[in-house]
């Protein structure tokens, strides 16, 4: 944990983590140490800041896009604060109010980054409705 930790404070030893995800080889572990590493993380990383993240992506065949799919759960929702009153109607209106003065999330932006990658939603729907006998 210390160790992760460590590296999750690196953001861009994290951004480049993403780059050892074209190898085959290299992807599952890759990608469990981005999730890792997300997990302990203070702040979201931006999937803007990944370099060809288009291609990266466009090029994952549907094993990798699912087991991508861990990494996307963590960066396009909001993190939890840990604030127990965000869970009342009038406090959740409250951290409304206050986001929209400071702009985009980065969990919205993120998925904006992930919106415009082409056929990236088709491919998303594809991998989801597929039957469970498929490997």
């Amino acid at each position: 944990e210390g160790v992760t930790k460590r590296l999750a404070e690196k953001n861009d030893f994290v951004i480049f983590l993403f780059t050892l995800m074209t190898s085959k080889k290299t992807f599952l572990q890759t990608a469990t140490l981005i999730e890792d590493i997300l997990g302990v993380k203070k702040e979201m990383i931006r999937l803007d800041e990944v370099p060809n993240l288009s291609s990266l992506v466009s090029n994952f065949d549907q094993q990798q896009l699912a087991n991508f799919c861990r990494i996307l759960a963590v960066t396009i929702s909001e993190m939890d604060t840990g604030n127990d009153d965000k869970h009342t109607l009038l406090a959740k209106n409250a951290q409304q109010k206050k986001s929209l003065s400071l702009g985009p999330s980065a969990a919205e932006i993120n998925q904006a980054a992930l919106l415009s990658i082409p056929g990236f939603v088709e491919r998303l729907c594809k991998l989801a409705t597929r039957k469970v006998s498929e490997s």
